[in-house]
């Protein structure tokens, strides 16, 4: 099978085109911070005994959950008073350490049905168009007692 030239046009539409390259810089993206938060670049002073001790150098995926964590949690000024954490930090550090919650709406956020329930439903439709075809024939033409 040869392949197809990037200037034909997709068989299910140059939204399917689009989607894919979409994914594939999505991917690639995803990969590319993932590497660069491996690196140890980011020192840090460890204050968490009261008394600090050496500075540590740390990767910056550490020192950006640690910033969010910063930013979850309630701080003490010098005056005594709290402050709440910030709610979106919260819900970042809560759906990255315990999962995000499933969407109960089987549509995306752009209403459209997803590809996966699509092709279920089209099968669906097809299965009960050739069960009402075959019932049709022994109901309708077939002169059988019972």
């Amino acid at each position: 099978m040869a392949k197809k030239k990037s200037g034909e046009p997709h068989p299910h539409g140059d939204d399917m085109r689009e989607l894919g390259s979409k994914q594939r810089a999505g991917k690639a993206l995803s990969e590319l911070i993932r590497s660069v938060g491996t690196e140890l670049t980011e020192v840090v002073q460890d204050v968490s005994a009261g008394i600090p001790g050496p500075p540590r150098i740390i990767s910056k995926a550490e020192a950006l959950a640690r910033h969010c964590w910063e930013r979850a949690l309630p701080a003490t000024d010098e005056d005594g008073d709290v402050t709440p954490g910030s709610i979106d930090y919260v819900k970042i550090v809560l759906d990255r350490s315990d999962g995000k919650p499933g969407s109960t709406d089987p549509r995306g956020d752009d209403g459209k049905e997803s590809v996966p329930d699509r092709v279920s439903r089209l099968n669906k439709e097809r299965l009960n168009t050739m069960a009402d075809d075959v019932l049709g024939d022994i109901d309708g033409n077939s002169q059988a007692t019972a």
